[in-house]
């Protein structure tokens, strides 16, 4: 359903989804500890800022594959979630990817401008930067990595979209 909709569509179903910040705790913890293989542990190692921009500018550079790669690497999640997130160029995908890394918010106003621009542009170049700005100011870290967890299981076909036998 996110994937296709319009920009104002998806504003409203990020800010919708599963709004109750201890439904998301329960859920980021069974799905954290169902990840790790070991009950109760929360913990998530998230990459560095510097590490994030670093693969973002190899994705500006037409290396999209490589980036997401890295990034999914880094961040514990399918190669093929990331690169669908790196070629949406409307940036909901992206805000959310990058709260889910734990992105400062001080440098998010001047990285999103920068991914309008490179061989490969990560946003188009008539989408408002504040908006996403406000999008990734207004979007908690646990709904975030939840989020990303969905978009995960859906490339997978685990999880609610694991097929049914």
């Amino acid at each position: 359903l996110f994937w296709p909709a319009p920009p104002q569509l998806r504003r409203y179903l990020l800010h919708r989804f599963l709004t109750d910040s201890e439904t998301l705790t329960k859920i980021l913890k069974i799905t954290l500890s169902a990840q790790a293989g070991d009950e109760g542990k929360d913990d998530v190692n998230l990459p560095s800022a510097g590490d994030v921009m670093e693969y973002l500018e190899v994705a500006c550079r037409g290396r999209t594959e490589t980036a997401a790669a890295k990034l999914g690497e880094a961040l514990n999640v399918d190669a093929a979630a990331i690169h669908r997130i790196l070629m949406d160029r409307e940036g909901e995908a992206l805000v959310v990817m990058l709260k889910a890394a734990g992105f400062p918010r001080s440098s998010v106003g001047d990285l999103l401008p920068a991914l309008k621009r490179g061989e490969i542009a990560l946003l188009a170049p008539e989408r408002d930067t504040t908006e996403l700005q406000t999008m990734f100011d207004t979007l908690s870290l646990n709904k975030a990595r939840i989020l990303l967890t969905y978009w995960n299981w859906a490339v997978r076909k685990a999880g609610p979209y694991a097929p049914v036998h």
